[in-house]
């Protein structure tokens, strides 16, 4: 089945990075993407000198902007199982 109802959870958390949530059926789905990960994705760090990274308005805000491909990429890795 695929996920469904994908969110950005931008209540507070401990994790350093962008934390969603999906459902499978009536199941919840929890995913995250590391903020290291995100910063390279916008070239906030590894590619321009060490430029500061990004905070966490911004990465949920980066999320929320590209929920749709987000969602495509983890519900394929879902789909796939544990690696």
């Amino acid at each position: 089945m695929p996920l469904t109802q994908f969110s950005v959870d931008v209540g507070l958390h401990t994790m350093d990075g962008l934390r969603l949530c999906a459902r499978d059926g009536t199941e919840p789905v929890e995913a995250f993407i590391g903020r290291k990960v995100l910063d390279v994705w916008v070239e906030s760090v590894e590619h321009s000198g060490g430029r500061q990274s990004l905070f966490r308005d911004q990465y949920n805000a980066l999320g929320q902007l590209n929920l749709a491909a987000i969602g495509r990429v983890v519900g394929a890795k879902y789909q796939r199982g544990a690696a």
